[in-house]
């Protein structure tokens, strides 16, 4: 089958692996991991490579997550010619046992997509190639053993499935277990399941995520999270389906205010795409420094990377723009906000796409009391940084500054100041009163509403929460923001049916051109 051909392509490191990598504990060996649950972290393993052809894409998502804040979401395209694959690569393993674990989602049952456990002969089912193949399909998810597709299970869209194998190398056989959200016990528990080619000893080095297996029909959108693949013993997770494992928007709100409280500076980049750097620029970087590439990118002054030949000078641009935001968060950490506004602007014109560098100067530019230019720059950046957990908390910051002066505040300034104290039940009576000013009928007036839902959910009152986001989604339909909002909601109450149906509304709303 043709999913043998990615091993022509150049592979080009993901962006993920400038996050940071679950921490395991000391017995398992761990091959590969990749998890965005942050609460511990730890350096691990460079394993993950991205394949990316014609429209086909691997890229991070917060849209859908099974723990931390973010996954990666696998798309595929239908007669694009090629596939995207997402490569969990480690040294070649000939005996002993492995242990899988990962979580995913698809957003369409009848879209095909593939995850394999493979050898040096790739994707063949022959000695040293494919050895554990899971095969979703017209609805179903198979598993191939001695050669044969079997049927596992019917398919839900938009739910989380768990999947947890044990492999034998040496005895070419397996175990697997599926949990399913909602649901208590195991959807599937096999023992004793001869491996894809019915071949003991049968080496394999690679675990790949794909979409179709080279008939090119897919036009699949799937996500992928918490993998960890280790040998000797298994990785010792949080019981599958472990509600708070995941987190919502309001955890990340609180998380970076508590980060701007015990350490004023910039706000932190999470992804390397706030610094306008792709795949390929990570790749470079990657080659020249063993730590993490934001980590290197924004901590060390000076920076100057060697030129790879195959880095053009748009790319080394991007690198240098990366480093003088760095210097520029120093400089704002160590109350040096004109030096440090001077560095961010530098990196904005290298790299206009960088998202972070405009947030950063108009954080620089409010420490600088210019209120004028802060006004201008924050209009042009709302439509990016809306749904993004960060933004009401550079809002606060600025209107905290604008208190000291003497400003007068506008009714969002105020909003995020009052949030920012915790003074939630004063933040809520105000976007309540705006909401009627507005009018509940209108755009401005929804959004208001939905501010007053977000204040209800930090007070814990979960009820009255749902009650102003359905009120606000009368006018505001395909809004995935506030379908986001309830379904964080329903997933702390354990409500896996109606979440479900939020997932399906959120992913209409990013269909129709709404912002991930």
């Amino acid at each position: 089958m043709r999913l043998g051909t990615g091993i022509r392509r150049a592979a080009i490191a993901i962006v993920l692996w400038a996050i940071p990598f679950a921490a395991v504990p000391a017995g398992p060996d761990l091959l590969v991991s990749y998890s965005l649950d942050d609460r511990q972290v730890a350096p691990g393993p460079d394993t993950f490579s991205v394949f990316e052809k014609a429209r086909g894409r691997v890229d991070l998502s917060s849209t859908f997550r099974f723990s931390g804040y973010r996954s990666v979401r696998i798309r595929d395209t239908a007669g694009d010619g090629d596939f995207p694959e997402l490569q969990g690569h480690f040294p070649l393993r000939r005996s002993g046992d492995l242990y899988a674990h990962f979580a995913f989602l698809t957003t369409d049952p009848m879209e095909a997509f593939n995850v394999a456990l493979a050898g040096p002969h790739w994707f063949s089912l022959k000695r040293d190639g494919i050895g554990f193949w899971l095969e979703a399909k017209d609805g179903l998810l198979f598993h191939h053993s001695n050669g044969i597709a079997k049927r596992l299970l019917p398919l839900r869209a938009f739910t989380w499935y768990v999947v947890d194998l044990r492999y034998s190398l040496d005895e070419g056989s397996y175990g697997l277990t599926i949990h399913e959200e909602g649901v208590d016990e195991p959807i599937v528990a096999l023992e004793n399941q001869r491996n894809a080619p019915a071949l003991p000893g049968s080496a394999v080095d690679k675990l790949s995520f794909i979409g179709d297996r080279g008939e090119d029909t897919s036009n699949v959108v799937y996500f992928i999270d918490d993998v960890a693949l280790s040998a000797g013993a298994p990785i010792d997770l949080t019981p599958p389906m472990d509600r708070g494992r995941r987190k919502t928007y309001i955890d990340a709100w609180l998380e970076f205010e508590r980060m701007m409280l015990s350490r004023p500076g910039c706000l932190p980049a999470v992804d390397l795409r706030d610094l306008g750097i792709g795949e390929r620029e990570a790749a470079a970087l990657k080659q020249e420094h063993a730590s993490s590439p934001l980590e290197t990118l924004t901590r060390t002054p000076g920076l100057r990377l060697a030129r790879d030949p195959a880095l053009n000078e748009d790319s080394a641009r991007l690198l240098e723009a990366a480093a003088a935001w760095g210097r520029g968060c120093g400089h704002l950490e160590n109350g040096r906000p004109r030096r440090a506004l001077g560095e961010f602007e530098r990196a904005a014109r290298m790299a206009p796409r960088g998202r972070m560098y405009h947030l950063s100067i108009v954080q620089a530019l409010a420490l600088l009391k210019r209120w004028n230019d802060v006004d201008a720059r924050l209009g042009a950046l709302r439509a990016d940084w809306e749904a993004d957990p960060r933004f009401p908390v550079a809002m606060a910051l600025i209107g905290v500054g604008r208190e000291s002066t003497g400003d007068a505040a506008s009714p969002e300034r105020q909003f995020f100041v009052l949030l920012w104290r915790r003074e939630y039940r004063p933040a809520e009576t105000l976007a309540l009163r705006m909401a009627d000013r507005h009018g509940e009928t209108t755009p401005e007036g929804a959004r208001w509403l939905g501010r007053a839902g977000e204040t209800a959910d930090l007070r814990g009152d979960h009820a009255t929460a749902l009650r102003r986001y359905e009120r606000a989604l009368r006018t505001l339909r395909e809004d995935p923001l506030l379908w986001s909002r309830m379904a964080d909601i329903h997933f702390r109450l354990g409500d896996v049916a109606t979440e479900r149906l939020c997932r399906e509304k959120i992913f209409a709303g990013l269909m129709n051109g709404r912002p991930d």
